[in-house]
């Protein structure tokens, strides 16, 4: 897996580069590792947000293989929804803190987007409306990160943004689960026996019909925080997982900047965000007419505005 290894290597080599930049500027007070915990009450931040969804891969669907090369305008033209809709939390007290992911994707693709990968005489993937893969698609992701070390250039440890500049990598340790709902629409074009490849007929239509498959993903990885200033963070995170326990093998990649608006509705922070995510699973069950695989990179771009709000409030 060279790929996986060079994302974790690049990671590492930007919080390298990013650690020395901080002791750059003479005269400045630095702590290059300051071990000592802060101190600080729990704080709460959650952050609904949306993806600008692209596909790429392939999907099986009782034993009828697709392949899926789909861009946003091809998503949005056939799907029912934009978006992917997302809320992410964290609960955070000092080096420690507990998160969590919720993703959820209706996704229609055919036309041009699709193409069959083991055709069968006598059907063929429809191109008319919205006939072709659709899949509900709903991840929910939660773990602990835990901060490794930080170098911190003026302010203290007890609010992040009351830093004036700081460096930040965290261990990320936690688990993903995915649940699918999936089919193939079919155009019937000749002779063929439906019933033998566990399709369902709908008039001149075949249905390759995969119900709701779901697994767990164990998962672990590095993510990077570098605060420019109060209010303005760069952030990136890096992460694999599966490792047999469900998918075979699956990543992540974030990586964002985030800066802090100045209008501040019900007491919370608004922030505007610009990012971009990759998620990749292969994951692989049953055989034959019941043979399930999702082999599929999303791609995801992220821009919110007055979407992301970040509310800090002392728990205890």
């Amino acid at each position: 897996m060279p790929h996986i290894r060079s994302l974790f290597r690049s990671c590492i080599a930007t919080a390298v580069l990013l650690f020395a930049g901080t002791a750059a500027t003479a005269g400045d007070k630095t702590h290059p590792m300051d071990m000592s915990p802060p101190p600080g009450a729990w704080q709460f931040r959650i952050t609904p947000y949306a993806w600008l969804t692209n596909l790429n891969g392939s999907m099986t669907v009782r034993g009828q293989n697709v392949d899926v090369d789909a861009s946003f305008i091809d998503v949005v033209k056939e799907s029912d929804a934009l978006f992917a809709f997302m809320v992410n939390s964290e609960l955070r007290k000092g080096r420690l803190s507990f998160y969590s992911d919720v993703v959820y994707a209706k996704i229609t693709a055919s036309g041009g987007a699709t193409k069959q990968s083991n055709p069968i005489a006598g059907l063929s993937l429809s191109v008319a409306g919205n006939l072709g893969l659709d899949f509900q698609m709903f991840i929910l992701e939660g773990g602990a990160t835990y901060e490794l070390f930080r170098r911190t250039r003026g302010g203290s440890w007890k609010d992040d943004r009351a830093l004036s500049t700081f460096t930040a990598l965290d261990l990320v340790v936690g688990g993903r689960y995915w649940n699918l709902q999936s089919d193939i629409t079919f155009a019937i074009t000749g002779t063929v026996n439906i019933p033998a490849l566990g399709l369902q007929r709908s008039g001149s239509l075949a249905i390759a019909d995969g119900g709701v498959v779901d697994w767990f993903d164990p998962l672990i990885g590095i993510r990077l925080r570098h605060q420019f200033s109060p209010g303005k963070e760069l952030f990136a995170r890096a992460d694999v997982g599966g490792f047999g326990v469900g998918s075979d093998i699956s990543w992540n990649v974030i990586a964002g900047y985030t800066w802090e608006c100045a209008c501040k509705p019900f007491g919370a922070t608004m922030n505007g965000v610009v990012g971009y995510r990759a998620l990749y699973a292969d994951y692989t069950q049953g055989s034959g007419n019941r043979r399930f695989q999702w082999d599929m990179l999303i791609h995801a771009r992220r821009l919110d505005l007055a979407l992301n709000s970040e509310v800090h409030h002392n728990l205890w």
